[in-house]
């Protein structure tokens, strides 16, 4: 193996007097395009190409995940899901909560209400708030405590492919990719991020000892004593294992529904504005027409 240094500069090539002498000056790893910008690395796969960060998110969207301070988050842990589903399905996962009390009864269903949001979209981009059920404890203080992370969770999309999830304490970046020849194949990426105090909160080993926390390992446990707090273990599994168990094994059925051709059209509801916006900027990326809009009577829009 050859080693290069955190510039990607070559420095070291494996057994070089029988591989052959090589200038290490100029067989470096290829150099992309890339940005630090409100904690985040963002790279353009194209050697030669240019971009703006903030000409691509805008004023208001940049300016909202300044407000996050990424740059002080440290990594938590990750995963990789590989799965027989086209990445816009994958994608879709993302996009609404209508489905919450049905496909996640036992797990998303018992700490969020589904089938509610708050969406507002940034070019090709959007932000979307669902409730979840400690929504009602939060209702209950005086508003100078109200905390969004307390009674919800936020949601951006960063045209195309990727998704954030701020919850207390954490970010979840989830990102979604084809597999080049098999559109009906993806793989996301999905990686958690804490605030430094959470981190040190639910990672420290004192936690179990404290009075005043009751320490938990199921997320999804109705009956969840007050004041009680989950490992981060139990968080990222919970979250992990949700959507490759629940939400990608429903997609892996709904990408063989779609290959079987028995179904040409998809029905978005006026309920699932995020799905419509994917599928939206999709198509105009693509130079493809409009999605058509269900007109009284009708029981199709146009395929996605």
């Amino acid at each position: 193996a050859w080693t290069y240094a955190s510039n990607g500069s070559l420095i070291g090539v494996s057994e070089e007097q029988d591989f052959g002498p090589i200038d290490k000056r100029c067989n470096g790893l290829i150099e992309l395009p890339a940005a630090e910008r409100y904690g985040m690395l963002w790279v353009h796969p194209q050697p030669q190409a240019s971009f703006d960060v903030d000409e691509l998110l805008g004023e208001a969207l940049a300016k909202e995940l300044a407000s996050h301070n990424l740059q002080d988050y440290v990594f938590a842990g990750d995963k990789e899901i590989d799965k027989r589903l086209n990445w816009k399905l994958a994608n879709d996962t993302f996009g609404e909560t209508y489905h919450f009390q049905k496909l996640h009864r036992d797990t998303l269903g018992q700490v969020f209400y589904g089938n509610n949001l708050a969406y507002e979209e940034f070019g090709r981009h959007h932000r979307f708030v669902t409730a979840s059920k400690s929504i009602d404890e939060v209702r209950a203080r005086p508003e100078s405590e109200w905390k969004l992370s307390h009674g919800a969770i936020l949601i951006y999309y960063l045209f195309p492919n990727i998704q954030l999830l701020f919850n207390t304490g954490r970010v979840s970046v989830v990102r979604i990719y084809p597999v080049h020849g098999d559109p009906a194949h993806s793989i996301t990426r999905l990686a958690t991020y804490c605030e430094p105090s959470y981190a040190d909160l639910v990672m420290s080993t004192d936690a179990q000892g404290r009075e005043d926390l009751r320490v938990m390992t199921d997320i999804y446990d109705p009956n969840k004593p007050a004041g009680s707090i989950a490992t981060l273990e139990a968080t990222m599994e919970a979250f992990y294992s949700t959507v490759e168990l629940e939400d990608y094994a429903m997609g892996e059925k709904q990408q063989r529904a779609a290959e079987s051709g028995v179904s040409q059209e998809v029905i978005f509801g006026r309920n699932e504005p995020p799905l419509h916006h994917y599928h939206r900027c999709f198509r105009e990326a693509l130079d493809m027409p409009p999605l058509k809009p269900v007109e009284a009577g009708e029981s199709v829009v146009a395929s996605a």
